[in-house]
């Protein structure tokens, strides 16, 4: 890169005002202790000379940081506070200790660190020291400040830390609530550090712990110390309501007792307790002491089982293979070590410093349900840490409730029976003797009704009130049909204005986003094609969904739709999440017309979706968690019958909403909301068309829930100054973080964390966070044969998923494919050719990729159209490559061969593109924005032919609010390429 001077703008070309250059060298690193434990180097050579005593992990939200930082706080056993700098998710061992000074004549013995990096202390004599001055520049933060016990008599002896919440544990086994505190603005206000005074709390705790979204784990202080969760943690009740006992699921080697051969479990050589895989367990993994288990040499099974009755044959058979074999096990507080007995195990030879805590497939479950109260086992808790658990307080997981063994009673109870009794013989008396007799009755209907508000068309649309009335007439052999009236009374009308649809030609009903309200959308054929829906708005968010409900499945039932959607289905998106799928192979209609395609609503929430000819469909979420498609419908607002019997699963997600601060610089006092008559508002959205303040952003829906209050965002694109500002000449320009001369303006955006919490018919896959994925598009359709799935990690890796089949939709593990660049798209095209896109525009294609060799084995670079274009997004067909740029131009690879698969140069098509789908065919499909009109439009490319690769135009199909389409899967007679 050449430059006039050091450091000025740098260039590509080389020209006579070009003195200095630069390049930049890049070395990949990759981090190779993972699941296993890495020695981190203590304060002294000799770590027995000032050993730690406590260790706390925190701070990857904190406000303006950097996602990949984290703030490692530790404790001596001389009572002196150490920070490790330099942890972060690349370098998890961190760089060197700080010693963080405290009050002379205090020591600290434990200490905790939320996830926005607020940090309290616990001293000897029972008081609180918390951590003020951390923010993004200082993460070991600047002094301390004091906090008062509760009383005289309780002294503080735990204290533990969440986003909003912190909670602590006296000498007494009290436990306390400390209200006030406000961790996101613990460096405006010293109160939102410390909070305002303490609640006790009902219960006696041992331990206490704050999970992600301030859920309260603890431990009682009974003999058996009983493991509880806190319910009814809210965020406008963080203190909760009360604590439930919780049933962990767990061996049932003590119901059981080796009294049959699988109530073991089998020992291999080499392999440790951990490995065992409790993947078929519901519960997060998190739920077993894994790293309390280090390892183990092979035992058979048979060998301790066959003619074990009792507890004592069980252990003299260990001691009689003690004397062969050496079971190499600790188990801290394990049932294995209360049941068989620490004394029987051989002697501990030696403990590994890298302990392997990767799953195997060695699981044996419990002989009857896997779930057994703590009672029932000789051992007791002595610890429990929720700080990285993400559980929802009012939909808690199904492993929190021993369901099984109450189902089971249900079932068997004589009272259930005696009810089965008496409805069998109310059926036989008031339905089967009347059979023969002849149907009064040959139809029936019913209408209901509500009050809402219509938009009417205009040169100024206006809403008025109107009455939505649904009628459903059902015959003998069931439904029949459905019509939908609105009638329109409004003040500017003289008549009554009356709309009248019948269901079957309803060809979609969408919610759509308003500044003010919710609007459900009703789209027709032609209402489709003038890009004008019915739209209606209700008085409240719930009668919107009862009514979204009741006509999506009217729709489904009048077109004989039911059940998944099949491998040929379309999958788009909506700017909201929503997902909608057109299926041509479900349902009594057949169209070729892009504005007759019905589409159908599936539970669920997601940001990106792929699917493919297998019928595998992957997701990702807004917080980039992917998500894989269980085959069932239903879930979200869908209620009771309208679900599927399986597949739903509780889904959670995260989207950050954000609105811009505007000012404008005046001669006498300097930057001030004071602005021209043209300006836009002081607080506005991106575009500054719309009015956007902290008090009239509302959520998405009821479903959502703040977790934050309005922050300042210190990652604007473009750069900002240490206040979060980015200047311009005027609105809108370009911004930058730097004041300059002929700066007039500057905007600073404010962003504010909301949670959803729904069902659907998605399972989560992991804990890898990916920014995008794609599936291939040639596959074949055979169950059996794997499908190539590639991912982009949110840190830019490039991933391959290995075992992904129809069978296994979720695969087997990952696979990293070495890219010495950042990458943030993919796209898996014919003949196993991969397309990557990467942070800096350059596209990248991945040769020699087979069922063999799954990663490929060679990189080709492509550089981007020219010097101002820089791309974003790509999509692969059989023989095509499509991309998109980040000013939303469409770009289409030309003349891509066999013998020459990364073809020769880009050709540009056309501008608006958000987003963009080749399929099997080569067919293209588009979601563009209208100028002047509708954004967000469905559109499939016509005119596409071997001699025009590149189409002709854009066929228009549904729009106003869609975000993303998906054809990976579809197959079409307009769209073959001849």
């Amino acid at each position: 890169m050449y430059a006039v001077d050091f450091p000025a703008k740098y260039v590509r070309e080389k020209n006579w005002l070009s003195y200095v250059r630069r390049r930049k060298w890049i070395r990949l690193r990759r981090y190779v202790t993972t699941n296993n434990w890495a020695d981190v180097p203590g304060i002294h050579d000799d770590p027995v000379k000032e050993p730690f005593i406590d260790v706390a992990i925190g701070g990857h939200d904190l406000i303006g940081g950097s996602c990949d930082s984290l703030a490692v706080w530790t404790v001596t056993v001389l009572g002196r506070v150490m920070f490790r700098r330099g942890v972060s998710t690349s370098l998890p061992e961190g760089v060197d200790w700080f010693h963080v000074t405290i009050p002379h004549g205090w020591e600290v013995n434990q200490l905790s660190v939320g996830p926005t990096g607020l940090v309290w202390a616990v001293t000897w004599n029972g008081w609180a020291l918390v951590r003020m001055g951390v923010d993004r520049n200082a993460l070991e933060g600047t002094h301390w400040v004091m906090v008062e016990p509760p009383s005289g008599d309780s002294k503080l002896l735990q204290v533990s830390v969440g986003t909003n919440a912190v909670w602590a544990v006296t000498r007494n086994n009290r436990v306390w609530f400390r209200k006030g505190v406000i961790s996101a603005k613990a460096t405006v206000l010293v109160e939102n550090a410390k909070g305002t005074g303490w609640i006790e709390m009902v219960g006696d705790m041992c331990l206490v712990s704050v999970g992600l979204n301030d859920q309260v784990w603890s431990l009682g202080a009974d003999e058996r110390k009983t493991l509880y969760i806190r319910t009814g943690v809210v965020g406008y009740d963080l203190s909760g309501k009360t604590w439930k006992p919780i049933i962990l699921p767990r061996l049932n080697i003590a119901a059981s007792y080796c009294s049959s051969e699988g109530s073991v479990p089998r020992f291999e050589d080499g392999m440790n307790i951990a490995k065992l895989n409790i993947s078929d367990v519901p519960g997060p993994v998190s739920s077993f002491n894994e790293s309390s288990i280090v390892s183990s040499t092979e035992i058979s099974n048979k060998d301790i089982s066959d003619g074990c009755e009792t507890e004592s044959e069980l252990e003299a058979s260990v001691e009689s293979q003690s004397s062969s074999t050496t079971l190499d096990v600790v188990c801290r507080n394990s049932p294995l070590t209360s049941l068989l007995g620490t004394q029987k195990l051989s002697t501990i030879s030696h403990v590994s410093s890298l302990s392997s805590l990767q799953n195997s497939s060695n699981w044996v479950s419990a002989e009857d349900t896997g779930y057994f109260d703590d009672t029932y086992l000789d051992f007791a808790w002595s610890w429990i840490s929720g700080s990285g658990c993400l559980v929802d307080g009012q939909n808690l997981p199904n492993w929190f409730t021993p369901g099984l063994l109450g189902h089971q009673a249900v079932v068997n109870e004589p009272w259930r029976k005696d009810i089965l009794v008496l409805l069998a013989a109310r059926h036989i008396r008031e339905i089967e003797t009347f059979l023969s007799y002849e149907q009064a009755i040959d139809k029936s209907s019913w209408v209901i009704t509500v009050k809402a508000q219509v938009l009417l068309e205009g040169r100024q649309p206006i809403w008025e009130d109107c009455k939505l009335e649904l009628e459903k007439t059902r015959a003998e052999e069931g439904f029949e049909s459905a019509t939908l009236r609105c009638f329109v009374q409004g003040n500017r009308l003289s008549t009554c204005e009356k709309f009248i649809f019948t269901m079957s030609s309803i060809t979609c009903t969408v919610c759509l986003s308003d500044y003010q309200k919710l609007v459900l959308a009703v789209y027709t054929a032609r209402r489709t094609m003038e890009k004008w829906p019915l739209r209606v708005s209700f008085s409240s968010d719930s009668e919107l969904e009862d009514w979204l409900t009741l006509l999506s499945n009217t729709c489904c039932e009048s077109r004989s739709i039911r059940g998944s959607p099949s491998p040929k289905a379309i999958w788009s998106l909506t700017s909201r999440g929503d997902i909608f799928t057109h299926d041509p192979l479900n349902g009594s209609e057949l169209t070729d017309k892009l504005n007759e395609f019905f589409w159908r609503q599936l539970g669920g929430h997601l940001q990106v979706i792929e699917s493919c000819v297998a019928g595998i469909v992957w997701g990702l979420g807004y917080n980039r968690t992917p998500w894989v498609y269980t085959g069932g419908w239903g879930g979200g607002f869908f209620k009771g019958m309208d679900n599927s019997s399986f597949g739903i699963n509780p889904m959670h997600d995260e989207r950050l909403m954000f609105i811009y601060e505007n000012q404008r610089w005046n001669p006498l006092t300097g930057f001030s909301n004071r602005r021209l008559l043209t300006d836009r508002c002081m607080w506005s959205d991106k575009s500054g068309r719309r009015e956007c303040t902290k008090e009239n952003t509302k959520l998405p829906s009821i479903h959502w829930l703040w977790t934050t209050d309005w922050l300042v965002d210190f990652h604007t694109p473009g750069g900002v100054d240490r206040d979060g500002w980015q200047y311009a000449k005027d609105f809108p320009m370009v911004y930058h973080g730097t004041k300059g001369l002929t700066d007039y303006v500057r905007r600073r955006r404010w962003y504010r964390k909301c949670k959803l919490s729904t069902f659907g018919p998605w399972e989560e896959l992991d804990s890898v966070r990916l920014v995008d994925i794609s599936m291939q598009v040639d596959h074949s359709g055979c169950p059996m044969t794997p499908v190539r799935l590639w991912a982009i990690s949110v840190k830019g890796e490039v991933l391959c998923r290995i075992g992904v089949t129809h069978s296994c939709p979720k695969g087997i593990y990952w696979e990293h494919v070495v890219l010495d660049q950042v990458a943030q798209s993919v796209s898996v095209g014919g003949l196993g050719e991969v397309w990557v896109i990467t942070k800096n525009g350059n596209a990248f294609l991945r040769h020699g990729v087979t069922d063999e060799v799954p990663a490929g084995s060679i990189w080709f670079v492509v550089g981007p159209p020219d010097k101002d274009s820089t791309l974003r997004r790509i999509s692969a067909g059989l023989n095509t490559v499509w991309a998109i740029d980040t000013a939303n131009n469409l770009w289409y690879r030309q003349e891509i061969m066999p013998l020459f698969p990364e073809g020769t140069c880009w050709k540009h098509v056309c501008g608006n593109v958000r987003c963009i789908s080749a399929g099997q065919n080569d067919q293209v499909w588009g979601v563009i924005d209208i100028p002047f009109s509708t954004t967000g439009v469905v559109c499939r490319r016509l005119g596409i032919s071997k001699e025009n690769p590149i189409g002709t135009n854009w066929e228009h199909g549904i729009g106003g609010g869609w975000n993303y389409v998906s054809i990976r899967g579809y197959k079409s007679s307009v769209d073959i390429v001849i």
